[in-house]
């Protein structure tokens, strides 16, 4: 049953034998996984509920529907773009569909940073697999590669680098391009079609517009967690919340799983609620070629680059080249320039080819609370990954210009519109070295309040327990103990599910 806090009418106060806080790629899965084994299971979703005849395409309306602050949401100093949904269904609602199995490399980096134990590979396997089968993630086939995909698959074949398809979550697409704005054919295999109707079926009560403050301890041990109801407008406060539960399942995103952490005075032995805080910046360029792209239509992502990758067996520099595919509102957003220059360049959207890098980031940050309670992330960048955002920049550039691009631009460069390849050395070096004034991106946050080996590196242990507080579990991103290197939804979905599965496991032997 899914109920809108808009209907309630009044405050709510239930009990359960587990809450679940949000219904992204953590905590759908986790809440099946719990109610199908006939747990008593509370669901709680900040943001609203909607379905396919309410994805208008609207970009302004569902960028306000569907997305944190509108797509507006930025690290403390502004200067990095963070890509979030808020709805049922979360993130998965709002991406771009791309579907990677975790690498190998990732366990090993995690287990020598942090000395977890227990996350592996081998022991992750069965659920990523189960999640691959649940969201269909299968390659994606040439129908679905648009025309903006295919300028990046040209270059990258002229310049002999790696290229692939990748593999999508999706059933019927009908190539619309509206991935950023919610699926209205129901395509996307997001949490809104699969985990959370899981989670439904098998009798968990789901409200969206609940939103959740602190965590409840009594003892050491969390004893449920409290908030209020807003509208969907996300402001307006309809009641209050409490949920009383012995089995705490936060996964309310990369920020707020730590913000509710912080302001429930669990900060973890070793201060270690909202460290650790690793993201995947994304970079872009975009140039414009002798033929219309038009590069909204079809899906957004279906290939990939991985001649600079560090996972997968490849030993680049650590990103990955992926066609990136935008609508007007965010093309105007994204132009470089003033003037007469930047209006130039918006009129020749149709004609324009775009792709993002992913990058492996090596830096940390951490989430703080703000003096009025909201959570919100500090980051800056080591001179290692300041070289790889040049780098990466520089490749997407080089290869649309192998691809045949009459004008090629970098952003935040001081050079304008390169033409030839000799120029680009120039152009990524003309980066202006503050990163308030490069375009910087992360749709994917990691680790906020990762599992680790020890109270000292990482607020959950390998389970997803909270070190000092009994029956908290973190199981969304922010427990994995560091970035991927790839697209991170499957990874997430198999984490959750693995944890929720432990929590089943020690309860029926407890």
């Amino acid at each position: 049953m899914i109920i809108e806090a808009k209907d309630l009418h009044g405050d709510l106060d239930v009990t359960a034998d587990a809450v679940v806080v949000g219904t992204g790629a953590g905590g759908a899965p986790a809440a099946a996984v719990l109610a199908e084994t006939g747990m008593n299971v509370v669901v709680l979703e900040k943001g609203g509920y909607y379905q396919a005849g309410e994805f208008t395409g609207d970009q302004t309306t569902m960028l306000r529907r569907l997305w944190v602050n509108g797509g507006f949401l930025a690290t403390k100093d502004g200067a990095i773009t963070l890509l979030q949904g808020q709805c049922v269904g979360g993130s998965t609602v709002i991406n771009m569909c791309l579907s990677w199995k975790p690498p190998a490399e990732a366990f090993d980096r995690w287990r020598e940073e942090t000395g977890v134990e227990g996350l592996t590979q081998e022991s992750l396997r069965p659920h990523v697999d189960e999640v691959w089968r649940t969201v269909n993630a299968e390659p994606a086939q040439r129908t679905h590669i648009n025309r903006n995909n295919y300028v990046f698959e040209m270059g990258a074949n002229a310049l002999g680098w790696d290229v692939v398809p990748m593999a999508r979550n999706v059933r019927e697409c009908q190539n619309l391009g509206l991935c950023l704005f919610g699926c209205p054919v129901n395509a996307k295999q997001s949490m809104l079609l699969t985990y959370v109707p899981r989670a439904d079926q098998a009798g968990a009560r789901i409200y969206a517009g609940a939103t959740v403050r602190r965590v409840l301890v009594e003892g050491g041990r969390a004893v449920g967690v409290e908030g209020e109801l807003v509208g969907r407008d996300g402001r307006t406060s309809l009641g209050k919340l409490r949920v009383r539960a012995p089995i705490v399942c936060l996964a309310a995103g990369v920020l707020e799983t730590p913000g509710i952490l912080l302001r429930s005075g669990l900060r973890g032995r070793g201060e270690t609620a909202g460290r650790f805080f690793q993201i995947h910046t994304h970079t872009f360029a975009y140039g414009f070629m002798p033929e219309p792209i038009y590069m909204e239509y079809g899906a957004p992502q279906s290939i990939a680059i991985m001649q600079f990758a560090d996972v997968l067996g490849r030993k680049g520099p650590g990103f990955i080249i992926e066609g990136l595919g935008v609508h007007t509102v965010n093309w105007s957003m994204l132009v470089q320039g003033f003037g007469q220059p930047y209006e130039a360049q918006v009129e020749k959207y149709r004609h324009a080819a775009m792709a993002d890098a992913i990058l492996r980031d090596r830096s940390r940050g951490h989430v703080e609370l703000t003096d009025g309670g909201q959570a919100v992330a500090v980051y800056d960048y080591t001179p290692e990954d300041r070289a790889l955002i040049k780098e990466s920049m520089r490749r997407i550039a080089e290869c649309l210009l192998a691809a045949g691009a009459k004008e090629v631009v970098i952003p935040g460069s001081r050079f304008g519109p390169i033409s030839k390849r000799e120029e680009l050395d120039a152009a990524a070096e003309g980066i202006h070295p503050a990163k308030a004034l490069q375009a910087l991106a992360s749709a994917h946050l990691f680790s906020s309040a990762r599992m680790a080996g020890s109270p000292e590196k990482g607020f959950c242990d390998s389970r997803g327990e909270a070190w000092d507080t009994k029956g908290l579990y973190v199981v969304d991103a922010s427990a994995l103990p560091g970035n991927l290197g790839v697209n991170p939804q499957i990874t997430i979905m198999a984490v959750a599910r693995k944890i929720a599965s432990g929590i089943v496991a020690e309860r029926k032997g407890g």
